[in-house]
């Protein structure tokens, strides 16, 4: 009996500060209406390969970058593969 006491009481708890943080919203964060957004629609990059090899993005070169180390880098859900 003490069991379903406690239960009773916890839940009765809950529903009060439940009510509480509730009260304490601003009527304006309660009730906005929704406002209409436009969405922001991103052009995708353009790759390509350049005559030397080189990756070019939008008509800029892109260096390769080669770690000395890269298992200092890495996390557990990396995989590194030796060349």
């Amino acid at each position: 009996m003490k069991k379903i006491f406690y239960i009773v009481l916890v839940i009765v708890i809950l529903m009060v500060i439940g009510q509480f943080l509730k009260n304490n919203i601003p009527a304006s964060a309660q009730n906005a209406p929704a406002t209409p957004t436009q969405a922001v629609v991103e052009e995708s990059a353009v790759v390509t390969e350049d005559e030397d090899g080189n990756m070019v993005v939008d008509g800029e070169v892109v260096e390769d970058i080669e770690e000395e180390d890269p298992s200092a880098t890495s996390d557990e859900q990396e995989t590194v593969i030796s060349e």
